[in-house]
């Protein structure tokens, strides 16, 4: 890679590390939309993230707290081809809280679980507080924050 593209700010990062958390994943892809609408070079970038929407889809548990619709949407986004689909399809989910109502559910379903049977739930547990440790980190939560997430699941 030449020296001029490596600090070039319209390079995408070829690192990409993964996101446990559909709210983040749609954010992600909607801010990467917003990029490849002024600059082509950041297609790769988002059809990676839309592919990870589409593993957490298929193989997690956010799954089963998405509402039908939300779901839809998640679909279309996931199959999006063009910057102003995935930019369209955040901002309705954005409208429609879906963030906030992710959060609940997964505080709600974590509040739910009964660790008592560790074999079968405890990689659900640990699906859940890493889904709720990449919401916090997200937001910036700062260390009382957490602690008051921690209280609050008590």
């Amino acid at each position: 890679m030449p020296r001029d593209e490596l600090f070039d700010e319209f390079t995408p990062d070829t690192f990409h590390p993964k996101l446990f958390s559909l709210p983040s994943l749609v954010t992600e892809v909607v801010e990467i939309g917003q990029l490849q609408a002024d600059h082509e070079v950041w297609a790769k970038h988002r059809k990676q993230v839309q592919e990870e929407i589409g593993e957490r889809l298929e193989h997690d548990l956010e799954r089963a707290l998405c509402s039908p619709r939300h779901l839809g949407m998640l679909e279309r986004l996931r199959k999006a081809s063009l910057a102003s689909e995935v930019i369209g399809l955040g901002r309705v989910l954005e409208l429609e809280n879906f963030t906030t109502s992710m959060e609940t559910a997964v505080c709600q379903q974590f509040r739910e679980l009964n660790l008592s049977d560790v074999s079968e739930k405890k990689s659900e547990a640990d699906s859940m507080l890493t889904a709720l440790a990449t919401h916090a980190l997200r937001r910036g939560c700062s260390a009382a924050e957490c602690q008051s997430i921690g209280d609050f699941l008590s």
